[in-house]
């Protein structure tokens, strides 16, 4: 599939806040909420990005002397010569809510993700797929009284930015940006009843642990039924502005949808490799593995193919090496009518990565070939029962 732009048009762009590397992050977190993300700049040229979820990562208790140059990400700037689907693509790599873009060789504004869920949904590229086919499985989650700590550790472990919160009265979601708009507001509130209670004799009322998670949840989060369409799902995401939803099935939580599922359905589409299998991320110190990491994802398909009730319609790969030449790894599978699978692992050495990987996905694979299997049985039971 090719998107039918030549170049990104114009009215794609917005506008944004320009910061320079210096100033205190603290100054810029309004403008940040109001446009999703800012630029930051060093002599005045473009040094980097910053949105919500850059700053989450780095904890909530930020100083008025820490300058927004130590939280910005130095994305690659989209131009001219830049196609809608390059920009998409980027974004997924990047994970990122926007990107800059250059006009003239300076930064002229950003361009959102929003804006490409409206090119997405407008083009009706995705106008065939329902829910359960993009959706990602399993789910991660977390109980409602745990702590915000906590709930960033899970995520932190999941390499994810968000966890279904589960409870005795429902499910609800937990994200960086939710535990970042209001963890800090309930901390200090806490302080002050603290304080207040030392005074008194008693002990304060989140002495240990922090905020729990109830308190920061979206305890109303959106849901969407697994056999509704994708577009549906992006019109929520657009009209809500958020970037997720909860799948449900008879009422019950069995998988998410967010906007990199998205992203990755036309990935998918478009830029997959000829045999199904898209590796991104290589650079000049993993590009030697890069044979070696394809070997490992064919004989992962080959296992997978031996399932005959599942069938890996495509597999994408990513790689990162982190600042602690760390690799860190993100693999999604999409399965033949069963929705998708991805696993994350990370290590010093590409080889003990890919095989953490390749297991955890080959694991989580059987496992849902095993619940179709009993669903299947389960079923024709209640049919025969019927008859």
């Amino acid at each position: 599939m090719q998107i039918p732009f030549e170049s990104i048009p114009k009215e794609f762009i917005s506008s944004t806040a320009f910061y320079d590397y210096k100033e205190p992050i603290t100054s810029a977190v309004d403008k940040i909420n109001k446009y999703g993300a800012v630029v930051v700049t060093k002599d005045g040229k473009y040094y980097g990005i910053v949105d919500d979820r850059t700053i989450s990562r780095k904890g909530t208790n930020i100083s008025k002397n820490m300058a927004i140059g130590n939280f910005a990400s130095k994305l690659y700037a989209l131009g001219k010569a830049d196609t809608l689907e390059r920009a998409i693509y980027i974004m997924y790599e990047s994970r990122t809510k926007a990107l800059p873009y250059i006009d003239n060789g300076n930064v002229s504004g950003i361009i959102k993700r929003e804006t490409m869920l409206k090119a997405i949904l407008s083009l009706h590229l995705l106008s065939e797929y329902k829910v359960e086919t993009l959706m990602s499985t399993p789910i991660l989650a977390i109980d409602s009284n745990s702590t915000a700590s906590q709930a960033q550790a899970a995520m932190a472990r999941g390499q994810v930015s968000r966890l279904l919160v589960t409870s005795g009265h429902g499910f609800g979601l937990i994200t960086y940006k939710s535990i970042f708009g209001k963890a800090a507001k309930i901390r200090e509130r806490a302080q002050k009843y603290s304080k207040a209670d030392q005074r008194g004799g008693k002990s304060g009322a989140y002495a240990s642990g922090g905020p729990k998670v109830y308190e920061l949840s979206e305890n109303n989060a959106h849901t969407i039924q697994y056999n509704g369409t994708v577009e549906d799902a992006i019109r929520l995401m657009v009209e809500h502005n958020i970037s997720s939803l909860i799948v449900v099935k008879k009422e019950k939580p069995i998988g998410i949808m967010t906007v990199r599922d998205i992203f990755e359905a036309i990935i998918k589409e478009s830029l997959v490799h000829k045999d199904n299998i898209m590796v991104s991320g290589i650079d000049k110190y993993t590009q030697e593995y890069e044979g070696d990491i394809r070997n490992a994802l064919d004989k992962l398909d080959e296992r997978i193919d031996r399932f005959h009730d599942l069938k890996a319609d495509a597999i994408a790969f990513h790689v990162k090496r982190s600042k602690s030449r760390n690799y860190e790894m993100h693999l999604r599978i999409w399965l033949n009518k069963r929705g998708a699978v991805s696993v994350h692992a990370n290590g010093y050495s590409i080889d003990s990565a890919m095989k953490d990987l390749t297991e955890k996905a080959y694991k989580f694979i059987k496992e849902k070939k095993e619940l179709v299997q009993a669903t299947a049985r389960q079923s024709k039971r209640e049919y025969d029962e019927e008859e």
